[in-house]
């Protein structure tokens, strides 16, 4: 039931405090999905390692923000955002996906509410992703964007397999 535009859910929320569910936390909630999918379980917004270079010895060491702090100020280390904090060595940065689908992860993850692509529009680009401009990793038959000049997911590999090897 809807009074003067509002929904009585909606009102509800708003008199509690509740948060409000809406078609675009569902998109939202389907971009992150699609970004740990194709990210190799990675969160947009809470894998960010603590750079600890930032620090001298003797400091106290922040905690990390919470996932829904993060989350809701948009704070990321996959856009510079989070401060203190880098992207894991071994994921995927946002321009590793290529252009449309980083554009389509900076739209949905990090844009405004009515920015976000929808489930339709999401189905429709990761076919198109898939089936015309990704190219498969000789070496270990990965996806990935053919605008990259090596394997995104092999580099991620070698890489933390060699920070693995120094311990």
């Amino acid at each position: 039931m809807e009074i003067a535009g509002i929904s009585d859910f909606e009102s509800l929320a708003a008199s509690t405090n509740a948060p409000v569910f809406t078609p675009q936390t569902d998109d939202f909630g389907l971009a992150v999905h699609i970004f740990k999918m194709l990210n190799r379980g990675i969160h947009p917004y809470s894998s960010g390692e603590l750079d600890l270079g930032i620090f001298d010895l003797d400091d106290d060491i922040p905690p990390a923000p919470s996932l829904n702090n993060c989350a809701c100020n948009g704070r990321s280390p996959f856009v510079g955002t989070l401060v203190g904090h880098l992207i894991p060595v071994y994921a995927l940065e946002l321009d590793d996906f290529g252009h449309l689908m980083s554009e389509a992860f900076r739209r949905s993850l990090y844009g405004r509410a009515e920015e976000r692509l929808d489930a339709r529009t999401w189905a429709r680009l990761l076919d198109l992703y898939l089936s015309e401009t990704t190219v498969e990793c000789p070496r270990r038959g990965h996806l990935y964007d053919a605008s990259q000049d090596e394997c995104p997911y092999c580099r991620g590999e070698r890489t933390l397999l060699a920070l693995l090897a120094d311990c």
